[in-house]
């Protein structure tokens, strides 16, 4: 089975000179994207509005109980399924497995509630002499009663349709707001974040920008130290409660960002769809250039490593050493 995008994913992979991907209209391009081609599909239903209360591994399948609100009326309706990705926070999909208790590493991660505040001013030369990408704001700063983690000069970024201004992107809260349980309103976070550009950039007070604000709750998993063995054992955990047949992927368990998340659901998507994780084409161990160590007595002994496993998490049961592949790079295409 191929995937109809192959030439175009080949494509991202080859990208291997660059360090910052962006769209126009910024990442609702991409989920507009996604949904366009899933709707394309069809072996694909989409179902909105539908949220998970519960999976529980029986008779062989994972039970799924959603609950979907029409018309403000709440219907309930339990399905049979022989394989589930999840890419939901690993602690709210602890949450939801029946019985409780049965993922007690996944239990025991940690996400932060970031509030992110959309500035633009008319004025297009505020930054002048503080160009740049943007700045972190680190813990040790002095009076930042705002909780600022950063802010990002958006402006500074070639975003062609947009009209001449100053674009900030402030980012408050995180670690700053673990334990709390309520938040400032996305009124207060306008006010707050606009107080702190002000002081932190000398932006005069008489410039008054168009704002947006929006609270992401545990939308920043936190990798604490101790990780892999965490997911190593989460690894074990999901393979006798649900016998690999749910499988998980994102920013919970690999690397954070974008592009890794991409790659970790397109990898969980392929083990279900190959019956195997990466790399699932076809190498010839006798010319492959692996390290004759790791060929001999490593994971290659006897066939290719299977990075992802049923679990998505089976990397991580093994020495980091063992899960490096080398493969030959790409040529950077000239400009």
């Amino acid at each position: 089975m191929h995937s109809p995008n192959r030439s175009k994913i080949q494509d991202l992979v080859r990208m291997t000179g660059t360090t910052t991907m962006g769209f126009e209209d910024g990442l609702l391009t991409l989920s507009k994207g996604l949904i366009k081609d899933l709707k394309s599909q069809k072996n694909v239903t989409i179902k909105a509005y539908s949220q998970v209360t519960s999976l529980e591994h029986k008779s062989g399948q994972v039970s799924v109980t959603s609950t979907t609100t029409v018309n403000d009326e709440k219907r309930e309706q339990t399905r049979q399924y022989d394989q589930v990705i999840s890419t939901i926070f690993s602690k709210h999909l602890a949450g939801l497995v029946k019985p409780k208790n049965s993922l007690p590493s996944l239990e025991d991660t940690h996400a932060v509630t970031i509030m992110v505040v959309n500035l633009w001013f008319p004025n297009p030369n505020l930054l002048e002499g503080k160009r740049g990408f943007g700045y972190l704001v680190p813990t040790s700063t002095p009076d930042n009663d705002e909780c600022v983690l950063g802010v990002l000069f958006d402006s500074e970024i070639e975003m062609r349709g947009e009209r001449p201004g100053t674009k900030l992107t402030v980012m408050m809260g995180g670690h700053y707001w673990d334990g709390w349980t309520n938040y400032p309103t996305e009124e207060v976070a306008r006010v707050m974040a606009l107080q702190a550009v002000q002081r932190h950039l000398g932006i005069p007070v008489d410039q008054e920008p168009i704002s947006y604000a929006r609270l992401c709750r545990d939308c920043l998993p936190q990798h604490y130290v101790g990780h892999r063995e965490r997911m190593s054992a989460a690894h074990y955990e999901l393979l006798s409660a649900f016998k690999g047949q749910l499988t998980v992927a994102g920013p919970s368990y690999t690397s954070i960002g974008v592009m890794p998340a991409m790659r970790a659901g397109f990898e969980a998507a392929m083990r279900v769809a190959r019956g195997r994780g990466p790399p699932w084409f076809e190498l010839d161990l006798s010319t492959a250039e692996w390290s004759p160590r790791l060929r001999e007595a490593g994971p290659f002994a006897g066939g290719i490593p299977d990075h992802v496993g049923a679990t998505g998490l089976e990397g991580f049961t093994k020495p980091y050493y063992n899960t490096l592949v080398r493969v030959k790079q790409f040529p950077v295409p000239e400009k």
